[in-house]
This record gives C-alpha cells, structure tokens and sequence, in this order.
C-alpha cells in the first residue's frame, strides 16, 4: 500500500478543486455563449478522464496536463485535453493555477478557454 506524503495529498485535493473549477467555467462559458445568442440552452456533461502532474525542477511548480472523453448535451461525445502550471509557493492559502483547455466536439468544433485559480 502506498503512503502519500503531506504534497501529494494537497496535490491530489488542489487537482480535485481544479476539476471543479473547470467544469463550473464551462458552464459558465455556454451560458455566456447562449447570452449571446439569446437563446437559453441548457447543457450537462459527464467526463471520464486523466490528470498526469508532474514535477519540474522548481520544487514550487508541477506541470499537469489532463486528457477526458465525455459525453455533452449539445456537442455529444467530446474530449478534453488541458495544461496547467500550478504554483504550490505564490500563494499561502493554497496553490496559483493557470490553464488553458480545449473540448473539441464529435463534428469537430472546438471550444477553447483559460482559467486562473
């Protein structure tokens, strides 16, 4: 059985929060998108995926970069693919995290977006 050490539990629950966020800005992204349009739809997703951090040779920074498929109302089967750079030293309440992702659509549209947490 593996033991985790004090990092990786706060990377592994800084990863789970990432996630989230991301999932609430796209969200966020197609309620804008639909504004836009004024035409309200609504959309649920589900995503199966990948996170694949790894370390740098700054002991503050770990590279992530996260691989899904999913499921969408409105695009239907899509994947996800993201990079992010998460700084564990900028900020003492937790970890600085810059992202950018790209869900491309069964039809092969694509949806591109950033994220700062």
């Amino acid at each position: 059985m593996k033991t985790f050490t004090h990092r990786e539990v706060l990377s592994m629950r800084n990863m789970y929060n990432i996630f989230s966020t991301v999932v609430g800005l796209l969200l966020l992204a197609f309620a804008g998108a639909a504004a836009a349009e004024s035409v309200s739809r609504p959309f649920s997703a589900t995503l199966e995926g990948n996170a694949n951090p790894a370390p740098t040779a700054d002991p503050c920074i770990l590279v992530n970069t996260e691989t899904a498929v999913s499921r969408a109302l409105h695009l239907g089967e899509s994947t996800w693919g993201s990079e992010e750079v998460v700084n564990f030293c900028s900020n003492p309440a937790g970890a600085d995290v810059d992202g950018k992702f790209v869900i491309a659509a069964a039809n092969g549209d694509q949806i591109y977006g950033s994220y700062r947490t």
